[in-house]
């Protein structure tokens, strides 16, 4: 009886450390699986096509550049009076014609040309005021993709993509540049409004660098949502 009780022990014993080797190697053999897997996912990267599809698609949904005025008899309103230098630079370009009147009141109505030019344009947009003025909320720009600089692998199934972008004024953004002729025209604090209130911009300015992250789903590389 006692012999095989000490069988029995000594083939415990050897079975133990068997058990643990046969662990070990589990761990190591799933831990080397993973780091190849990993490192296989990681690897994945749009390419430069897929990548300038998203960033276009994402330039394209953000807001443009826009500006606002009125036509018809105006009274005074917060942010939008006939003295406003975007009135003045409207006047000055011929797309309307300012009159003035006392306290701030005035009537502003469009030229032949400034009609010309707003039918030029799509998505403006025409609100009905209630003292009978008319509100015309007008694109001057919108962002466009000048190119991708580069796609980097930052861990699995995400990289960052690099890129330009510039604007694409139409011609209202032609007149609202903030380098422009007739922008350049108004003194400084003048210009500042433009800028602040009006939309005005570096319309024809330098290329902007800006960076996105990507990821890679079952359908396919999306724009990380950060």
């Amino acid at each position: 009886m006692f012999e095989e009780e000490l069988k029995l022990e000594r083939r415990s014993s050897n079975i133990l450390p068997l058990l643990l080797i046969l662990g070990l190697l589990a761990v190591v053999i799933g831990t080397v699986i993973y780091t190849v897997l990993e490192v296989k996912e990681g690897k994945k990267a749009p390419t430069s096509g897929e990548a300038g599809q998203l960033v276009a698609s994402a330039l394209q949904a953000r807001r443009p550049a826009v500006t606002h005025f009125r036509t018809g008899t105006l009274k005074p309103m917060p942010g939008d009076q006939v003295g406003e230098p975007n009135y003045r630079l409207l006047e000055q370009a011929g797309m309307v014609k300012v009159q003035k009147g006392k306290n701030g009141t005035g009537r502003v109505t469009l030229t032949p040309q400034g009609e010309q030019v707003l039918a030029s344009i799509a998505g403006i947009k025409q609100e009905k005021n209630r003292d009978g003025s008319t509100t015309y909320t007008v694109p001057l720009a919108e962002r466009k993709l000048v190119a991708v600089s580069g796609v980097t692998v930052e861990r699995a199934n995400v990289a960052r993509v690099d890129f330009t972008w510039e604007w694409a004024p139409n011609q209202m953004g032609d007149l609202f540049d903030a380098t422009g002729p007739a922008v350049m025209k108004l003194n400084m604090w003048d210009r500042a409004t433009l800028i602040q209130k009006y939309g005005a911009d570096l319309f024809h300015g330098k290329p902007e660098r800006e960076a996105v992250r990507v990821w890679h789903t079952e359908k396919g590389w999306v724009l990380a949502q950060e």
